[in-house]
């Protein structure tokens, strides 16, 4: 067996095995330490959590200071059909005139929050002149143990004038506003 020199750190087994045992440890809580981090990052805030119920028909308006969804669905087990308008603000009216790339889409979570599954919404209407309410609807099976529900918005605002930008916006139930 070969043995360890001090001082210039020749190689020996009992050496390589706490090393690797170092190296799987330190690698599990680096794991475990972004799993928890990740897993807090996959929860809605509650201030955008809306209640699903269990069966039924249910309505209601979700407002921000930049838009307005009115809503209403209908739930069959986990057939869930929804339909609604969404309404850009008067603020965001008078500073930009035309939205591109509007994406809309509903995020499923369990009682603590937990995000189980998102879809997207078909949106229809004239983004260009966004004083209009354009409608949206879809038809999809949402996850079991769903107990609320929070809408996603992203898209890129367009204003009038020499070197005005496309600005990106988002109105997220994880990460919240950027508009």
């Amino acid at each position: 067996m070969k043995e360890l020199d001090k001082f210039h750190g020749i190689y020996h087994p009992r050496n390589a095995s706490f090393s690797i045992w170092l190296t799987l440890a330190l690698s599990l809580f680096f794991l475990l330490s972004n799993w928890s981090v990740a897993d807090a990052a996959k929860r809605i805030r509650q201030s955008s959590e809306i209640p699903v119920i269990a069966a039924g028909q249910q309505g209601g308006q979700y407002s921000t200071n930049y838009l307005t969804i009115n809503y209403s669905y209908a739930r069959v087990g986990n057939n869930f059909n929804i339909s609604g308008t969404v309404q850009f603000s008067s603020m965001v009216q008078s500073n930009w005139t035309e939205i591109r790339g509007l994406y809309l889409g509903l995020v499923f979570a369990d009682g603590q929050g937990q995000v189980l599954e998102e879809h997207g919404l078909n949106v229809s209407g004239n983004t260009s002149n966004i004083g209009a309410p354009l409608n949206f609807k879809n038809s999809f099976t949402i996850p079991a143990g769903t107990k609320y529900m929070a809408f996603k918005c992203n898209g890129q605002a367009i204003g009038t004038g020499p070197g005005n930008q496309p600005t990106s916006f988002w109105i997220d139930p994880i990460k919240g506003f950027n508009f």
